[in-house]
């Protein structure tokens, strides 16, 4: 079952929709919804390892934009919008600590949040709240979310035809170990809240 899944990834990720597919699920990732890009990053480049960087510069692409579209947001509609989907991803109640981060360091601070795991959202809708420096916003988010985008891309072509078949090998183990550590970092996100909120 797993297998034929996977199969079916592969070839839907060489079809001439997937660019489309990935850009838009990487700009709403990083505005106002959890669709997370490596879900179609990885395979894409699995199936087409020569497009690696051009897809990387796409999923890159798309996030950018779609911070500055969640920096907007938070500017322009942050109680009507930004607040609320701040809340809705753990975000609410540790906004005044966002506010002493994007304080002391502007929108350097995108610089981190683009690397962590935090919801890449929090820290655009915040940045656009805050009127944080939107050209510094813009060249921190171009580098946190490259550096991530074109390093998972580099590494896959790195790897080559022994990775996929690696993976194909392992691929049971692989969807377990991915969906644990999914959870260890659930669980250390709700039990150690510095940006997500909540009473902890």
């Amino acid at each position: 079952m797993l297998k034929a899944l996977y199969l079916w990834i592969l070839r839907w990720a060489a079809s001439p929709y997937a660019m489309q597919a990935l850009f838009l699920t990487s700009f709403v990732e990083a505005s106002f919804f959890p669709a997370p890009p490596y879900l179609l990053l990885v395979p894409m480049v699995l199936a087409t390892p020569r497009r690696g960087m051009a897809i990387a510069f796409c999923c890159t692409s798309g996030t950018v934009l779609g911070g500055a579209f969640g920096y907007f947001l938070g500017y322009a509609f942050w109680e009507q919008i930004g607040y609320p989907l701040t809340q809705f991803f753990g975000g609410g109640t540790r906004y005044e600590e966002l506010r002493a981060l994007f304080q002391e360091y502007d929108a350097w601070i995108i610089l981190a949040g683009g690397l962590s795991p935090v919801p890449y959202k929090l820290f655009t809708l915040s940045a656009g709240a805050m009127h944080a420096s939107f050209p510094i916003f813009m060249l921190s988010s171009i580098l946190s979310r490259g550096i991530r985008f074109f390093a998972v891309a580099g590494l896959i072509m790195w790897g080559g035809e022994p990775l996929r078949r690696q993976i194909e090998r392992h691929l049971t183990k692989i969807v377990l170990g991915f969906v644990l550590l999914v959870a260890i970092v659930l669980g250390v996100l709700v039990s150690w809240r510095p940006f997500l909120g909540g009473q902890g």
